[in-house]
């Protein structure tokens, strides 16, 4: 009896160890695949975990971005709703539920969870730019400026505050504030195509026919796969009188893997 007793006792103490180390490998299992890319088998690591700590929300939250990644969105937001529950006091998973809102086109609800972040943590910048995204979807224009601005007086020099301000201006019809931030963003990443692109456009609209030629052949010479920068380049013929030049830019952009359907309207007007 007294043997039996005894085994119990060690095998009572043995099994929180044994189940501690139990966690680790499946954490490590984890973290792992998903550093391999392998979502499947991290996913089925961290529901294992999940089974040894229930009441764990970071394994919840890391199994909602693993299903993100293998484009489960329902049932992530699932898991990072009980990680939610589990933890109401985390900036991180409110944050990425938010962005999954937002792939969801869920705008208001994403809006939501980035208003409960910014309560726990009005200075965090992902926060801000995030929010400012939502809110220039939203068609809150000045809210996002204003969320743009706000990263600027902690960041002034944060270059995807500064590219959101400077493309919210252009939406605004705020074109020559919009074209001199542009300026300054190429200066900087004179590498960058899409910068070059953005500012043809700016100059399309301003008729600087020119100037927008030279930057969409700026911005091909970057990336010569760049479709939207061929779109823009007919543009600009388009609006020079040459019809015919435009048509062919628009076609090679059909055959570079622009949907016929995204550029319709340009397309009946170079016929």
């Amino acid at each position: 009896m007294m043997k039996r007793l005894i085994l119990a006792l060690i095998l009572g103490c043995t099994a929180p160890l044994v189940q501690a180390q139990t966690l680790e490998n499946y954490l490590a299992e984890a973290n792992s695949c998903f550093a391999k890319q392998d979502y499947p088998c991290a996913e089925k690591a961290f529901k294992k975990a999940i089974t040894l700590s229930p009441n764990n929300a970071e394994l919840y939250a890391n199994l909602g971005t693993t299903l993100r990644r293998m484009n489960k969105r329902q049932e992530a937001l699932k898991a990072y709703n009980e990680a939610i529950r589990l933890d109401s006091n985390s900036v991180a998973i409110y944050n990425n539920r938010a962005s999954l809102k937002r792939q969801l086109g869920d705008l208001q609800g994403s809006l939501n969870d980035y208003n409960k972040s910014m309560a726990l943590d009005a200075g965090n910048i992902e926060t801000l730019l995030n929010r400012g995204i939502v809110y220039d979807r939203m068609e809150k224009r000045y809210e996002a400026m204003d969320d743009f601005n706000a990263v600027l007086k902690i960041d002034p020099k944060n270059f995807q505050a500064r590219l959101n301000l400077a493309l919210v201006k252009k939406k605004m019809e705020k074109y020559n504030e919009a074209l001199r931030d542009f300026d300054v963003l190429i200066a900087e990443q004179p590498e960058n195509a899409s910068l070059y692109k953005t500012r043809a456009d700016l100059k399309l609209i301003l008729k600087d026919h020119k100037g927008a030629t030279e930057d969409v052949e700026a911005a091909l010479k970057l990336d010569p796969t760049y479709k939207a920068a061929v779109v823009t380049r007919g543009e600009i013929k388009l609006a020079t009188g040459d019809r015919a030049g435009a048509c062919v830019d628009f076609n090679k952009a059909i055959e570079m893997g622009m949907q016929a359907r995204d550029i319709q309207q340009l397309l009946n007007l170079c016929k």
